[in-house]
């Protein structure tokens, strides 16, 4: 069926004159874990996930970073970055045609995604920064993420929201200050 549908959108999408992105998985995705079989199971979907993006002419794939702010374990941080940074550091390699993008979802911060990329250091790896995502889940403004990672950002998502929830708003809906983002 994966196939079918990789057919099917690389036909629909051939020829289109515009830059091609697609949104990797994003759920249940622990390349960190000490479980080997499930840090295992995510690099495996992950990479299956860039396998389609090439064969569909993307030219980048959006991944969440899966940053969970609210375990407080002394030694999560160190082995969310290693972890993250040995995988990215090996599909960069492996997969030079594309470039990979990191999106905020709950990080109240962007010093996580600031620390992994310094540990990578490759131009083909960044930030898709959710301006809405950082609306409604960090303390910081949506233009401070901005400013904080400008240098990073390789893609960006904008939709709207009160900053309460991610609730998928036209732009100008919401609450989001968009002249400053901009």
């Amino acid at each position: 069926a994966r196939a079918q549908l990789e057919s099917e959108l690389e036909a629909e999408l051939a020829g289109l004159p515009l830059l091609k992105t697609m949104h990797g998985a994003f759920i249940d995705l622990a390349l960190h874990s000490e479980d080997r079989r499930i840090a295992a199971l995510s690099q495996s979907r992950i990479e299956a996930d860039i396998l389609t993006a090439i064969r569909i002419g993307c030219e980048k794939i959006v991944f969440h970073l899966g940053f969970n702010p609210m375990v407080q374990v002394s030694r999560y941080g160190k082995e969310f970055l290693r972890g993250h940074a040995e995988f990215w550091h090996s599909a960069l390699a492996s997969y030079p045609g594309i470039s990979l993008c990191l999106e905020n979802q709950w990080e109240e911060d962007w010093g996580i995604f600031s620390e992994l990329f310094d540990l990578v250091q490759d131009d083909r790896f960044g930030m898709c920064l959710d301006v809405a995502h950082a609306h409604a889940h960090s303390h910081f403004s949506p233009d401070a993420w901005m400013r904080g990672m400008s240098a990073s950002v390789l893609h960006m998502h904008w939709n709207d929201n009160r900053g309460d929830r991610d609730s998928h708003q036209a732009l100008g809906v919401g609450t989001i200050d968009w002249p400053a983002v901009i």
